[in-house]
């Protein structure tokens, strides 16, 4: 087993710190924007699932509006109030009371910015 100065543990340690640096940075940063209940595993999870389905369904400066719009609301600001929001919507359109408030209002202010 190498000792603390062989040249291949320093290489090891030199390599794997800036990996970590690299990947961790990205990682964190990715999410500065969003509201601090999402800049946890948990939310980071939440957001990247909303993404990548409204993505399919329309751009992406659009989605990410909406989301910040609607997380901007509570009791929306949290991942679970955010996920409450896909039952209230689907509890509204089947009782016929159409399209919840929230969604409407952030479509509006989005499509308003050119999003």
């Amino acid at each position: 087993m190498g000792q603390a100065g062989d040249p291949r543990i320093l290489t090891f340690a030199v390599v794997a710190l800036a990996a970590l640096a690299f990947f961790g940075y990205r990682h964190v940063h990715r999410y500065d924007h969003l509201p601090p209940a999402f800049r946890t595993s948990t939310g980071a999870k939440v957001y990247d699932n909303y993404l990548d389905g409204c993505r399919r369904n329309g751009r992406e400066s659009a989605c990410k509006c909406l989301f910040d719009r609607i997380t901007s609301v509570p009791p929306y600001t949290t991942p679970q109030g955010f996920g409450r929001l896909d039952v209230e919507t689907m509890q509204s359109m089947m009782t016929g009371k159409g399209i919840p408030p929230i969604l409407l209002d952030a479509a509006m202010v989005c499509l308003a910015a050119g999003a």
